[in-house]
């Protein structure tokens, strides 16, 4: 006999993947936009880097005195800070779900483990778009200016 999967671990898988995309459309964009910077093709060494080494290439090769260049600087260092860890946890772990409350276990491979209640993961899910939101218009930005500077 197999049993059904409580609504909280539905909603629990839900959240996790829209935490996974929303994670995986940041690293995408922060990937791929290296080449607007550059006027370069992406190499395999850039996209194969870890996500740690490419947001330290924009943190070394943005102006941090252009506001718009800090702003983005500033939202990859709370993606580096807030969500990139917890990602990568999510990545190379193991869930368990509790049935009889809204929480699930993530456990790591030390053996460690983190308990998570289903509010906290909406939250964290909240953050991360937000985030996200504010990450597309910052890149926008700060390419506009990189690129009227280039040209001057």
């Amino acid at each position: 006999m197999t049993s059904q999967p409580s609504s909280s671990r539905t909603l629990v898988e839900q959240l996790l993947g829209q935490y996974l995309l929303i994670a995986g459309e940041i690293d995408m964009f922060i990937t791929v936009s290296k080449a607007s910077y550059t006027l370069t093709t992406l190499s395999t060494t850039w996209v194969e880097k870890s996500l740690a080494d490419k947001l330290k290439w924009y943190v070394n090769n943005l102006d941090k005195n252009v506001k718009e260049h800090q702003e983005l600087i500033d939202i990859h260092n709370i993606f580096d800070r807030d969500h990139r860890p917890f990602r990568n946890v999510l990545a190379h772990s193991g869930l368990s779900f509790n049935v009889n409350e809204d929480r699930f276990e993530v456990m790591s491979a030390d053996g460690s483990a983190e308990s998570i209640s289903t509010d906290e993961l909406k939250q964290k899910v909240a953050d991360l778009d937000s985030l996200n939101k504010k990450f597309n218009s910052a890149i926008a930005k700060s390419l506009s200016i990189y690129h009227k500077a280039a040209n001057k």
